[in-house]
């Protein structure tokens, strides 16, 4: 009987030793996921089929785009209707998505403002693409050029990130 204790406490502490392992390396890879990596997009994960409205704000000029009952067109909600461009909205989306990033600046509150990525900012352009049933998918500010002249600074701001970018290259969103 004392054999048979002593087996049960060997498998139980194996098991133990087992389970600390799977949740140190599930923790260690969730963690790996989350680290920046040089050329990463910056949107990766947003799907343009889902996107119905589109908000563009520079300083006091908005520009509102929704899309069509049909689902195949956007319209200007903003200058009472009239039909967008589709090439023009495809190039936008296309060129939001190919945004790649450089490198982590950081997260000091204080380097909004001094990049110019502050919401209501004059240079300031503010992005929001919202999905089905009116909820946000996301929302970005994209603020000055680097010194250098090589990217621009970005930040998602729908995200309780608040995490600055520089990007690849400089970013034109042609609004």
């Amino acid at each position: 009987m004392k054999d048979l204790s002593r087996l049960n406490l060997r498998i139980l502490a194996a098991a133990a030793v087992l389970l600390l392992l799977s949740a140190f390396t599930y923790r260690n890879s969730v963690q790996r996921a989350e680290r920046f990596e040089r050329g990463q997009s910056f949107l990766s994960n947003l799907n343009p089929d889902e996107i119905v409205k589109i908000e563009i704000k520079k300083g006091d000029d908005t520009t509102l785009l929704e899309r069509t009952d049909a689902g195949d067109r956007f319209v200007l909600a903003s200058a009472d209707g009239y039909y967008a461009a589709n090439g023009e909205v495809n190039r936008f989306i296309k060129d939001v998505l190919g945004i790649g990033l450089e490198k982590e600046i950081g997260e000091n509150e204080g380097l909004h403002g001094e990049l110019g990525l502050v919401s209501g900012g004059e240079e300031t352009l503010e992005v929001a693409f919202t999905g089905a049933a009116d909820k946000e998918m996301v929302r970005f500010l994209v603020g000055s050029a680097d010194e250098g002249g090589v990217g621009s600074y970005v930040r998602r701001a729908d995200a309780g990130d608040s995490t600055v970018y520089l990007t690849e290259r400089r970013v034109y969103l042609d609004t």
